[in-house]
């Protein structure tokens, strides 16, 4: 079975939920290694972030969920690096 190591992540978050604090969840998430949040742009009511994600198992599914629970909101998906080991 092929393991996700990477994700980059367009996201929207809400102003009331700070980046730093939803940076934390993913970080804790099974399979996740570490996390990096870059916020690209504030708007009146979001902020609009990369997040890139690495670890040797990242469950998407876990990642969605999370984010919709915070009230973040999933863009798209930019970039996914599976196999045996993160490539570039």
């Amino acid at each position: 079975m092929t393991t996700i190591r990477r994700l980059v992540l367009d996201v929207m978050i809400p102003l009331n939920v700070p980046s730093s604090e939803l940076a934390l969840k993913l970080s804790k998430l099974t399979g996740v290694d570490g996390v990096d949040l870059l916020v690209t742009e504030v708007e009146h009511r979001i902020e609009k972030a990369k997040i890139t994600m690495e670890g040797e198992n990242i469950n998407l599914d876990a990642v969605r969920t999370l984010l919709d629970k915070t009230g973040a909101s999933l863009q798209g998906v930019d970039r996914i690096t599976c196999g045996k080991r993160v490539v570039g």
